[in-house]
């Protein structure tokens, strides 16, 4: 979903359309994992992906993953790592 760093030549390397059409398959993927192991939990581990050198606005990253990951019912936990 991110072709390269952002910088001066690169202000947005972060495609949106790709980020969702990549978390709606993580979560099309989780779901038959669901279906063909019930008794164990999914959810997905990551950072605040796109927003740092990817030039992504999280508030619209996060409208992203509600729209495909927890719409699906999984559980979503994003880490702030150190600087």
């Amino acid at each position: 979903a991110q072709n390269g760093l952002i910088s001066k030549s690169n202000q947005h390397p972060l495609s949106y359309q790709a980020l969702r059409t990549c978390l709606a398959t993580v979560a099309k993927l989780i779901r038959q994992q669901q279906a063909e192991n019930p008794d164990r939990h999914f959810s997905v581990h990551c950072p605040r992906i796109g927003a740092g050198l990817g030039g992504g606005n999280w508030t619209h990253i996060v409208e992203i993953f509600r729209q495909t990951i927890l719409a699906s019912g999984i559980d979503v936990f994003v880490y702030d790592l150190p600087q």
